[in-house]
């Protein structure tokens, strides 16, 4: 549960999304920090994060969180600033 002062939020539209992997049990998304940069960086979602997608509760498949090839954005919050994402939002 989101915790005033103990979120972390990162914002990342389809436009700089690269990939999704797996690292120790956790999904790993690749994204590129601007249109102009050329080295991506990572950022890792806990195995039993939450996934808001379109407004409604979905399961969290790398399907889902694949915005690759959509039009839209991936907000995630980190609610316990442990660097693992536990609730994602994502808007298509």
């Amino acid at each position: 549960m989101p915790t005033t002062g103990k979120n972390k939020t990162l914002t990342v539209s389809s436009d700089l999304f690269e990939k999704i992997s797996q690292k120790n049990g956790k999904k790993v998304i690749e994204y590129f920090e601007s249109e102009n940069s050329s080295k991506t960086k990572t950022a890792e979602i806990s195995s039993e994060a939450k996934l808001v997608y379109n407004g409604k509760h979905a399961e969290l498949t790398d399907e889902l969180l694949n915005i690759a090839q959509k039009s839209g954005t991936m907000n995630l919050l980190d609610t316990d600033k442990d660097g693992v994402y536990d609730i994602v939002f994502v808007t298509v």
